[in-house]
């Protein structure tokens, strides 16, 4: 066992392998210890020097490479827990004291890079269509949906403009329900959510619709995605993902899906936050509109829970990537 002047030995010649001085530095190098033990943090300066003998990692801003002590820090973040990153490298003194304003929500758009990647999306669509066009395969309904005030995330305060929908249904299908007797009231669409850029909207491709006169109108949304990047505020949790429509399955009837990838962001209850492990994926429940302030699909999370990893990410996500609003002790 290690005796307390062997770990400051440790810590001197690890320091100094990494050209490292700075106090605040030296700390976040003894809580990686700590947390990864000596084997790990080895391996990882290793890996920090082949990268800079390679050329380096930019900073941030793409301004400059960063130094070996920031290359061997980006790398620690990469390969730790998001409570793990807190235990290292703490919280600045304004994210502690800092509460989101919906008003300024745009900013905090821009602070996401690494968003986390959805691997499944389900929704469900109710409302009453403004316009349907009959095509040979398939018919495109528009719809309006307001922006839900109840069961939404503390604090979100979505736009009172309507949000607007273009969907993808089966020709079939849709004749099949006018033939039931479908009057001018909601109908239930089944299907995936996407934000098209062509549209610069959402566009909604059902493979399921249902008659349902007295369901409310809205936008239920369903996903399974990694943790990547996340943005604790003293109130909220936000999450941004990503997700590539063409590793989805559209069926013949309905056109191509967007080429864009769709991003999301996630407005997650702290309070439901709590519990969730950080390197697994996560099952998200809540409702969808458009916020004209981000090119993608807003979601106020009503429930969330972690899940095991699908056979095809065990290997994938051996070494999950994790990324929080922090103070840098080095880049």
């Amino acid at each position: 066992m290690r005796t307390i002047m062997d770990q400051l030995i440790i810590i001197s010649n690890l320091a100094a392998r990494l050209q490292e001085t700075n106090d605040l530095a030296i700390t976040h190098l003894k809580r990686t210890l700590t947390i990864l033990g000596y084997d790990h943090t080895l391996s990882l300066i290793t890996e920090a020097e082949a990268l800079v003998a390679q050329g380096g990692i930019p900073t941030n801003d793409n301004t400059r490479k960063r130094t070996l002590g920031g290359t061997f820090f980006y790398l620690v973040r990469r390969d730790v827990s998001w409570k793990d990153r807190i235990t290292i490298f703490g919280l600045s003194p304004s994210q502690q004291a800092q509460i989101f304003s919906w008003k300024t929500r745009e900013v905090v758009y821009n602070e996401f890079s690494n968003p986390g990647i959805t691997s499944s999306i389900q929704s469900t669509l109710s409302g009453k269509p403004s316009h349907a066009v009959i095509q040979p395969k398939r018919v495109i309904l528009s719809f309006k949906i307001v922006p839900p005030t109840i069961g939404i995330a503390k604090d979100i305060q979505p736009p009172q403009d309507e949000t607007f929908v273009t969907a993808y249904v089966s020709r079939k299908h849709w004749l099949r329900l006018v033939d039931q007797g479908y009057s001018d009231t909601n109908v239930t669409l089944k299907g995936q959510l996407f934000y098209d850029e062509g549209l610069e909207g959402l566009s909604f491709y059902a493979y399921k619709l249902k008659h349902t006169p007295e369901a409310l109108s809205g936008i239920s949304y369903q996903c399974v995605t990694s943790i990547d990047q996340v943005l604790i505020k003293k109130n909220l949790v936000l999450l941004k993902t990503i997700y590539n429509p063409s590793v989805s399955t559209i069926p013949n009837y309905l056109p191509p899906a967007p080429t864009n990838p769709t991003e999301t962001m996630l407005y997650i209850n702290r309070k439901a936050w709590k519990g969730i492990a950080s390197d697994r994926p996560i099952h998200i429940d809540g409702f969808a509109y458009h916020d004209p302030l981000f090119s993608g699909i807003t979601v106020s999370v009503r429930a969330i829970k972690s899940r095991g990893l699908p056979k095809h990410m065990r290997t994938e996500n051996e070494h999950p990537h994790h990324d929080l609003e922090q103070t840098n002790s080095s880049d």
